[in-house]
């Protein structure tokens, strides 16, 4: 019940995500919510429900609620069943495109953590052209201490090995320098620790490596990652734009784009946040998966998915293992 248009982008995208998966991945899906309004959009469907199950929750998170409400009361809400389906192994994976704070409170205070694991961490994937990076944490923690930087970037090689098959993920701190004197207090812990740990750690980055092939992981706190993030995306809008009107200008450049349609239409899905479904929360005893509010019946189907490869690639198990091999180096 969480996207802008709810239920129908999570009632379709789920039918869709099962309906794909079974010849390549097969999974079932539990629809979490007003059950009367989601049976009437899967009627308006045809009313196929093989691998979709629907548990009724009566209430709905509000987008202008504190994320403490989540909770601390509200036990009724679609987000909280969904969690709570999760804390009891019902499910393997939580998808939402609701409240990202809520989801977030839920991710951390309503389901155990990884041994290990002082905080989770949101990570994204900045679609750069043959070096995707991996991007954490991108919201959920404003302000860390060194070693919680370093437990980000155990969780981030992991989570490239698994989701992207990148066998020695090269990982690089954000900082605002590449000097050892650069960068807050947290960074500098982290810097020290990573320096002297067997992870394939390259050093301090600033953001313009993101883009240049530098590096497979990018570690920061949750304000500087969302602002990254956020920044990208508007900055991708913004030259969309403006290429759209140097290309309208004049006939040339409107014969110009009948020529490039092809080669503007792949990399429009190249950098289509649809593609990508959601941010991982990593961390968590479980895949939480936080698909955008704005998210469409692809948006929500490609979350599903990356839930399911999360589940079937043991991702929670991995971080579990790598995190036990290398906390005894990590000072509390």
């Amino acid at each position: 019940m969480g996207s802008d248009t709810a239920p129908a982008p999570e009632v379709a995208g789920a039918l869709g995500a099962v309906q794909a998966g079974a010849a390549e991945r097969p999974f079932d899906v539990v629809v979490v919510g007003d059950q009367a309004a989601i049976e009437e959009e899967m009627d308006a469907r045809g009313g196929v429900r093989e691998g979709v199950e629907i548990r009724h929750a009566p209430d709905v998170f509000e987008s202008h609620e504190p994320a403490s409400q989540a909770v601390r009361r509200r036990k009724e809400t679609s987000l909280r069943v969904a969690f709570d389906l999760l804390a009891s192994g019902e499910v393997d994976a939580v998808v939402s495109a609701g409240h990202t704070g809520a989801v977030l409170a839920l991710g951390m205070f309503a389901l155990p953590r990884v041994p290990g694991v002082d905080r989770p961490a949101l990570v994204a994937v900045l679609p750069v052209p043959g070096n995707p990076v991996v991007l954490l944490d991108v919201g959920a923690n404003v302000g860390c201490r060194g070693p919680t930087l370093v437990r980000f970037a155990v969780m981030g090689a992991v989570y490239a090995e698994s989701a992207l098959g990148i066998s020695r993920p090269r990982i690089g701190l954000l900082s605002n320098g590449e000097e050892e004197v650069k960068g807050d207090e947290a960074t500098r812990a982290a810097h020290a620790a990573l320096g002297g740990m067997d992870l394939g750690y390259v050093g301090a980055v600033e953001g313009r490596d993101l883009w240049n092939g530098s590096v497979d992981v990018a570690v920061c706190d949750g304000l500087a990652g969302n602002l990254l993030l956020k920044s990208a995306e508007g900055m991708a809008e913004l030259l969309t734009a403006e290429l759209r009107r140097e290309v309208e200008a004049d006939l040339r450049g409107r014969v110009g784009a009948l020529l490039l349609r092809g080669a503007f239409a792949r990399l429009r899905r190249r950098f289509d946040y649809r593609a990508h479904g959601g941010a991982l929360l990593l961390g968590c005893s479980g895949p939480v998966v936080v698909a955008h509010g704005r998210s469409g019946e692809a948006a929500i189907s490609s979350a599903l998915r990356a839930a399911a490869r999360a589940v079937e690639g043991r991702l929670v198990e991995r971080i579990a293992a790598r995190l036990a091999e290398v906390l005894p180096e990590v000072p509390g």
